[in-house]
């Protein structure tokens, strides 16, 4: 299998992106909790060192849609199934902060955080703060030490 080829199954597994916005920490961190309430996720704490994660989902959840198959109908209705998690960190850069958006856990969540990530990327340009926005990349290539890297997998 080539490395292409590979990168592009890796990031349909666990989708990443970065997107460089004209503002501070805080009001990226806004407008990514603005998007990802929208679809249902849920922050677990405030930033921590400019990290949020955040659920959508419950382990028990997970396990009762498991054993009544319940996470099928969630999926033909274009929903996530099952427990997910999301990093987003933000870091400085020149003329902004670099947003960062990964899925670090739950496979199944990887169509619905592709949506958010192109939802961010649209929000954010329609504020007239969108710098660049990074090519899609796997999560799996962050550094081991990265809040984006997933586990579990």
């Amino acid at each position: 299998m080539s490395a292409a080829t590979r990168a592009k199954r890796l990031n349909k597994a666990f989708p990443a992106r970065w997107i460089d916005v004209a503002a501070d920490a805080a009001t990226a961190h806004d407008i990514a909790r603005a998007v990802l309430e929208r679809r249902r996720y849920r922050a677990d704490a405030t930033p921590t060192g400019g990290v949020l994660v955040y659920e959508y989902g419950t382990r028990l959840g997970e396990f009762i849609d498991d054993m009544y198959s319940l996470g099928l109908v969630a999926y033909l209705l274009g929903r996530p199934t099952g427990y997910g998690r999301v990093a987003v960190w933000t870091e400085a850069v020149d003329g902004g902060t670099r947003l960062t958006v990964s899925l670090v856990t739950g496979r199944n969540h990887a169509r619905s955080v592709h949506e958010v990530i192109a939802e961010l990327i649209h929000t954010v340009a329609a504020t007239g703060l969108l710098v660049q926005a990074g090519e899609p990349f796997s999560g799996i290539d962050l550094p081991a030490d990265s809040p984006g890297q997933p586990r579990g997998r």
